[in-house]
Protein backbone atom coordinates (compact mmCIF):
# COMPACT_ATOMS: atom_id res chain seq x y z
CA UNK A 1 0.00 0.00 0.00
CA UNK A 2 0.96 3.35 -1.28
CA UNK A 3 1.53 5.99 1.15
CA UNK A 4 -1.23 8.17 -0.50
CA UNK A 5 -3.53 5.07 0.07
CA UNK A 6 -2.52 5.21 3.74
CA UNK A 7 -3.59 9.09 4.38
CA UNK A 8 -6.96 8.17 2.42
CA UNK A 9 -7.31 5.49 4.76
CA UNK A 10 -6.79 7.41 7.77
CA UNK A 11 -9.04 10.44 6.58
CA UNK A 12 -11.54 7.15 6.25
CA UNK A 13 -11.59 8.15 2.25
CA UNK A 14 -12.92 5.07 -0.07
CA UNK A 15 -10.20 4.17 -2.27
CA UNK A 16 -8.25 1.03 -3.82
CA UNK A 17 -5.47 0.46 -5.86
CA UNK A 18 -5.44 1.17 -9.31
CA UNK A 19 -4.01 -2.08 -11.27
CA UNK A 20 -2.08 -1.42 -14.49
CA UNK A 21 -2.09 -4.43 -17.17
CA UNK A 22 1.35 -5.40 -15.70
CA UNK A 23 -0.12 -5.69 -12.42
CA UNK A 24 -3.26 -7.88 -13.51
CA UNK A 25 -1.07 -10.70 -15.70
CA UNK A 26 1.61 -10.68 -12.85
CA UNK A 27 -0.97 -11.15 -10.13
CA UNK A 28 -0.82 -14.94 -8.66
CA UNK A 29 -4.24 -14.72 -7.47
CA UNK A 30 -5.14 -14.18 -11.47
CA UNK A 31 -2.85 -17.38 -12.21
CA UNK A 32 -4.65 -19.51 -9.67
CA UNK A 33 -8.10 -18.93 -10.47
CA UNK A 34 -7.37 -19.21 -14.17
CA UNK A 35 -7.79 -15.89 -15.47
CA UNK A 36 -5.85 -15.48 -17.45
CA UNK A 37 -7.03 -15.56 -21.34
CA UNK A 38 -5.39 -15.28 -24.69
CA UNK A 39 -7.53 -13.86 -27.48
CA UNK A 40 -6.49 -12.80 -31.08
CA UNK A 41 -7.70 -9.51 -32.94
CA UNK A 42 -7.32 -9.64 -36.36
CA UNK A 43 -4.90 -5.97 -36.80
CA UNK A 44 -3.35 -6.69 -33.15
CA UNK A 45 -2.82 -10.48 -33.11
CA UNK A 46 -2.57 -12.20 -29.93
CA UNK A 47 -4.02 -10.49 -26.35
CA UNK A 48 -3.30 -11.19 -23.58
CA UNK A 49 -6.67 -10.40 -21.06
CA UNK A 50 -8.23 -11.50 -17.66
CA UNK A 51 -11.28 -13.35 -17.78
CA UNK A 52 -14.39 -12.81 -15.64
CA UNK A 53 -13.83 -13.25 -11.77
CA UNK A 54 -17.63 -14.88 -11.36
CA UNK A 55 -17.06 -18.80 -12.08
CA UNK A 56 -20.11 -20.76 -12.87
CA UNK A 57 -19.90 -24.16 -13.39
CA UNK A 58 -22.30 -24.36 -15.54
CA UNK A 59 -20.99 -21.31 -18.10
CA UNK A 60 -17.42 -21.89 -17.68
CA UNK A 61 -15.66 -20.06 -20.89
CA UNK A 62 -12.75 -21.89 -22.21
CA UNK A 63 -10.42 -21.71 -25.05
CA UNK A 64 -9.16 -18.74 -26.99
CA UNK A 65 -11.91 -16.44 -29.04
CA UNK A 66 -11.48 -14.78 -32.07
CA UNK A 67 -12.66 -10.73 -31.30
CA UNK A 68 -14.93 -9.10 -33.52
CA UNK A 69 -13.58 -6.62 -35.90
CA UNK A 70 -14.80 -2.70 -35.91
CA UNK A 71 -18.17 -3.07 -37.25
CA UNK A 72 -18.08 -7.14 -38.33
CA UNK A 73 -22.10 -7.57 -37.21
CA UNK A 74 -22.87 -4.03 -37.31
CA UNK A 75 -25.45 -5.17 -40.35
CA UNK A 76 -27.05 -7.76 -38.42
CA UNK A 77 -27.54 -6.14 -35.36
CA UNK A 78 -28.85 -3.05 -37.27
CA UNK A 79 -31.44 -5.51 -39.03
CA UNK A 80 -31.79 -7.62 -35.95
CA UNK A 81 -32.79 -5.39 -33.33
CA UNK A 82 -33.72 -2.30 -35.06
CA UNK A 83 -35.33 -4.23 -38.40
CA UNK A 84 -33.60 -2.00 -40.62
CA UNK A 85 -33.19 -3.25 -43.96
CA UNK A 86 -29.84 -3.11 -46.76
CA UNK A 87 -30.96 0.62 -48.16
CA UNK A 88 -31.51 1.77 -44.86
CA UNK A 89 -28.11 0.43 -43.51
CA UNK A 90 -26.31 1.76 -46.47
CA UNK A 91 -27.91 5.52 -45.66
CA UNK A 92 -26.56 5.23 -42.20
CA UNK A 93 -23.13 4.33 -43.79
CA UNK A 94 -22.87 7.22 -46.29
CA UNK A 95 -23.75 9.59 -43.07
CA UNK A 96 -20.99 7.82 -41.23
CA UNK A 97 -23.48 7.32 -38.84
CA UNK A 98 -21.76 3.43 -38.55
CA UNK A 99 -19.06 1.87 -40.26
Amino acid sequence: MGRGQYARRAAKVPSAPVNTTEDLRDDPRIAARQMRRETRNRELGTIHTVGNPIKVASSLVGGEATLPGLGEHTDEVLAARLGLDAAAIADLRDAKVVN
